[in-house]
């Protein structure tokens, strides 16, 4: 397969996933992992930065979980 055909159908995948997610929906491949939307409250937080004290407003985050068979494969002993 050609590079440029490779790349198309990657951003064509990753177009659906980001609909898929934007739309509260889980992503699920299968041997690889699961993407999910997921509510953050506000609080409040720490500029790592300045150290300074910071109010983080409340938002939707993405949070990404490893499947067994993905850990396993990377924690294997070559």
């Amino acid at each position: 397969m050609k590079r440029k055909r490779a790349g198309k159908i990657i951003n064509s995948m990753l177009e659906i996933i980001k609909g898929t997610l934007e739309r509260g929906e889980i992503v699920l491949i299968s041997g690889f992992g699961k993407f999910n939307v997921k509510f953050r409250w506000a609080r409040k937080g720490t500029n790592p930065k300045t150290g300074d004290r910071i109010f983080l407003k409340s938002r939707r985050t993405v949070v990404f979980h490893c499947s067994d068979r993905l850990k396993e494969r990377i924690n294997q002993k070559s």
